[in-house]
């Protein structure tokens, strides 16, 4: 058994960005901080998709497959400007633990 990537689903499990790997240590703190940032957005959109599943459903408009898929978007991209923005500190809180371990100098 081959473990073949499809880069189809590679792009998309990557939010459908391509990005480049550089070994600049510049670069390579962005692309850290970046991979923080995503990894926040999931945790946001995780955390809004659970918060919209409290409110109660009215009746006033459909629920069809349309709307959920509407939503689900509607919450990935508010999570992803939450992240980009200013977020809630996942994402600065885990580029510092990291940044650490990537740079090699232990602070403890």
């Amino acid at each position: 058994m081959s473990n073949i990537i499809n880069p189809a689903v590679a792009l998309a499990a990557s939010g459908g960005q391509m990005r480049t790997v550089s070994t600049g240590p510049r670069n390579e703190a962005e692309s850290l901080r970046k991979s923080c940032q995503d990894f926040e957005a999931i945790m946001l959109k995780s955390m809004l998709k659970e918060m919209r599943s409290t409110i109660p459903k009215d009746g006033l408009l459909g629920e069809g497959n349309d709307q959920e898929m509407f939503r689900d978007l509607m919450d990935q991209e508010v999570a992803m400007q939450m992240s980009r923005t200013q977020g809630i500190g996942i994402a600065e809180s885990l580029y510092k633990q990291l940044a650490i371990k990537v740079s090699g100098k232990d602070e403890d």
